[in-house]
């Protein structure tokens, strides 16, 4: 299944729900590739990081302490270079 910025417009009560629905379809076995900018959605039930640009895959690492490490800096670069 593919989702394209499924919490877009939704409040945190509201992500929180959809990243449980989003865990739900996980923990059945299936398949989920979730298209996100959304820090807190990754985090709250995503298992694996695949960062494209370009359709190029630019680096892919599973979400242990050391991958949220590595998402978490991606975020705060990104926040730097925009201001």
């Amino acid at each position: 299944m593919v989702f394209d910025e499924p919490t877009s417009g939704l409040d945190l009560g509201h992500m929180k729900e959809v990243a449980g629905e989003l865990t739900a379809i996980q923990e059945m076995g299936k398949t989920s590739l979730i298209i996100t900018h959304d820090y807190e959605l990754i985090v709250s039930c995503c298992t694996y990081v695949l960062h494209l640009e370009q359709g190029e895959i630019l680096e892919q690492y599973a979400l242990d302490s050391e991958g949220i490490q590595k998402l978490k800096g991606f975020f705060m670069d990104r926040g730097e270079s925009n201001e």
